[in-house]
């Protein structure tokens, strides 16, 4: 019985950590402000690249702003239960590609708001550059949060290794900044930061209520 229970246990910790490596996971440094602006601005239409294990669905259910029309996340999926996983955390749809495929095979995809979350460091710089790029022509704002100069290593999962640093006049040259906050992220060094930056989208032509 005793050998039965340890055996137990070492199968779900393998199947968490494969969910954790299939699905992802997103820092919580900034969980407080992701709900304080969405309740401000209440965006009806979201798509999130990159959803993960579904942590923004989560957040904005137990804060009851979820979208009324949908959100729906950008995800390659190991299972077909790693959909009713998301599905239960508030995303009306699932779609199963990684972000290339999606950029090409969506690229007419227009919504109130693109959220990628601690996502875009996995890309080289000019594709990170060219997705935000894209995106902005088929959206009202993009939230964007991510760590720079954080080294982080693929171990696992391939995607997993960080290869961008994203700064803040990076951003400040190329897009129009609607709200921006930053924080340390001292893992391993003091020049690690956090950083949150909505942008304004192409197609949004409204004033943005004050965020702060």
């Amino acid at each position: 019985m005793f050998n039965q229970t340890i055996l137990f246990i070492q199968s779900c910790i393998r199947e968490f950590n494969l969910l954790i490596i299939m699905l992802g996971t997103s820092s919580q440094v900034f969980d407080n402000t992701i709900t304080h602006v969405l309740g401000r601005l209440r965006p009806q239409r979201i798509v999130e690249l990159g959803c993960g294990q579904g942590k923004l669905g989560r957040l904005l259910g137990q804060s009851n702003i979820l979208p009324n029309d949908y959100l729906i996340g950008v995800q390659p999926l190991a299972k077909d239960s790693d959909a009713d996983i998301l599905r239960e955390c508030g995303y009306t749809q699932i779609i199963n590609q990684n972000i290339d495929d999606f950029l090409k095979s969506h690229v007419d995809l227009s919504t109130d708001m693109y959220i990628a979350m601690d996502v875009l460091e996995h890309l080289p710089y000019s594709e990170m550059i060219s997705t935000v790029d894209q995106l902005l022509y088929h959206c009202e704002l993009m939230l964007i949060i991510h760590p720079s100069k954080h080294p982080q290593n693929a171990k696992d999962n391939l995607f997993d290794a960080h290869r961008t640093s994203f700064e803040l006049i990076d951003r400040a040259r190329r897009f129009e900044i609607i709200y921006y906050n930053l924080t340390g992220f001292a893992q391993i060094s003091s020049i690690h930061r956090y950083h949150f930056t909505l942008l304004r989208g192409h197609m949004n032509l409204k004033t943005v209520p004050a965020l702060i």
